[in-house]
């Protein structure tokens, strides 16, 4: 994905890249660097007893 003249130092185009690190965005014209955050999911979820009984039950 290409995002025309949206750096924020030099208006250039900024385009999407990635790396072991995540992912960011990248200026074609100076190089500058912008990180994308990444939503954090939680690993675990949690049900109450009520709601186990039903899953089992259906």
């Amino acid at each position: 994905m290409i995002k025309f003249k949206s750096c924020p130092k030099c208006q250039g185009d900024l385009y999407l890249s990635e790396d072991q690190y995540g992912k960011y965005f990248k200026c074609l014209q100076c190089g500058h660097l912008k990180d994308i955050a990444e939503p954090v999911l939680e690993s675990s979820v949690t049900l109450d007893e009520t709601r186990v009984k039903e899953l089992e039950a259906a």
